[in-house]
């Protein structure tokens, strides 16, 4: 079967970088895909291990761009595709459009609210939703929380609806068996206690309340003699804001932001501590990356990550927007080695028990055939 992916930007992101894995790991028997960028790709794309893969940018321009729409109505009429899977909000029309061009079968895909949308409760997009509705065959949602938000507040019938968590290769993200020597090969300091997170620097990953946060935390730990230091890794708007704050309270030393790295799964060998400030999440890959990294996790209480960090046993939840609790969570961490290594370790083996990418790719294999079956 052909499984054409559309989506509205093929860039570094969690949503991304999980349909590379499921294109990679899915058995070329089974299925071939197209990636279709309402806008543009980068150097993303080259991610991609398989080379039967086509990559097409529609090159949307913002708003209500006609034009784009005609043209990938035409594209799909073209290559023809058995299922087209749109992915969140801003592919929201995407299903009408794949039923006008004679797609056998759409899903729709559920990975996280929008930047203007967090809760879920914009109206104008609800009712978006309910319209396009009847055009969706069947929908995916990483996270029990997105599921129930689209059976409860949307009114999808819960028989089109299937969870399905995210998988994650737990071979390359493997907890180290030295960190000095990772440390040494990517330029960073010995510390006590080393903090990092990994996404866009955009307002909803929060990573202005985890710089106010670790600068606070610095302070408590002056009495301790307790060296830590913060590595963000990514790249977005919200950066210079970021150098703002970690400038005028002198922490510049002990506070670094390297920008987008391809070897994400080197940098999580070399921290102590995964942090994710987000205000709002679908199902996080870098959670589950770090929590197979062996590392504890700090996350807010948002989205599906109560689903995925087990407060007290694999980690600590925090309430979003709020520096003092994030500040809390990493003083507790920072002062005792041994909880670091028991949160880190349950956090393992709780991936090797739920978080498999064969179980991820069986699961969509099963969605996408069974839609197929049923037209």
């Amino acid at each position: 079967m052909h499984v054409c992916h559309v989506i509205y930007r093929f860039d570094v992101g969690g949503m991304e970088n999980g349909i590379v894995n499921l294109i990679n790991e899915m058995p070329a028997d089974k299925a071939r895909h197209t990636i279709i960028s309402l806008t543009y790709k980068t150097d993303f794309a080259k991610r991609l291990k398989r080379n039967d893969v086509d990559v097409y940018e529609i090159n949307k321009r913002p708003g209500n761009d006609l034009n784009a729409f005609f043209q990938l109505y035409k594209l799909l009429r073209k290559i023809k595709p058995d299922i087209v899977h749109s992915r969140n909000h801003p592919t929201t029309e995407i299903p009408f459009i794949a039923k006008l061009a004679g797609v056998r079968a759409v899903v729709h895909g559920e990975h996280g609210r929008d930047v203007h949308d967090i809760d879920g409760s914009n109206k104008k997009y609800r009712l978006l939703k309910r319209l396009v509705n009847p055009f969706v065959d069947h929908y995916i949602c990483v996270s029990k929380d997105l599921s129930g938000w689209l059976e409860n507040d949307i009114g999808i019938h819960g028989d089109k609806i299937t969870q399905i968590y995210n998988g994650v290769d737990s071979i390359k993200f493997s907890p180290p068996e030295d960190k000095t020597e990772i440390r040494k090969k990517l330029g960073i300091k010995e510390s006590s206690c080393i903090f990092g997170t990994v996404g866009r620097l955009e307002k909803i990953k929060g990573h202005i309340f985890l710089v106010e946060g670790f600068n606070k935390h610095l302070g408590k730990l002056s009495d301790h003699n307790t060296s830590c230091q913060l590595i963000i890794i990514g790249k977005g708007g919200e950066k210079d804001a970021c150098q703002e704050i970690i400038e005028s309270s002198g922490i510049q030393d002990v506070v670094s932001l390297p920008g987008a790295m391809d070897n994400v799964n080197e940098w999580l060998r070399c921290i102590d501590v995964f942090v994710l400030p987000s205000l709002g999440e679908g199902i996080s890959n870098t959670i589950l990356e770090s929590m197979s990294t062996g590392l504890p996790v700090i996350a807010t209480y948002v989205g599906g990550n109560p689903e995925l960090v087990n407060d007290g046993e694999t980690g600590v939840l925090v309430e979003p927007q709020n520096a003092e609790s994030l500040a809390s969570a990493m003083l507790k961490y920072a002062e005792n080695t041994s909880l670091r290594a028991q949160h880190g370790t349950a956090a393992r083996q709780e991936v090797d028990k739920k978080y498999s990418m064969e179980a991820m790719v069986k699961q969509y294999l099963h969605v996408y055939q069974s839609v197929l079956k049923e037209r």
